[in-house]
């Protein structure tokens, strides 16, 4: 399964699920988002479907943005600078 998989025309029933699952989760710490593959697939725009699903989750409740905005800014803080060769 490679990360296109979503746009897959004939897409089994499994695999949507499977996509829907993953906005299922209850996120309720900073943490909790960064423990999610998908989560991290969006916020480095690794995988389009990714972000198209967080921007749909996020809208759905306005609080969700201040979660999101929370683990964005523990992801950047714990990231360390590259170094110059």
């Amino acid at each position: 399964m490679g990360k296109h998989h979503y746009k897959a025309p004939g897409l089994c029933t499994c695999l949507r699920k499977k996509s829907l699952s993953i906005m299922e989760n209850v996120y309720v710490e900073p943490e909790d988002l960064l423990a999610d593959e998908s989560f991290l697939s969006w916020h480095f725009k690794a995988d389009p479907d990714a972000e198209k699903r967080w921007e749909r989750w996020m809208a759905v409740d306005p609080e969700r943005y201040g979660l999101v905005q929370q683990a964005v800014e523990l992801l950047e803080n714990l990231r360390m600078e590259e170094k110059e060769l």
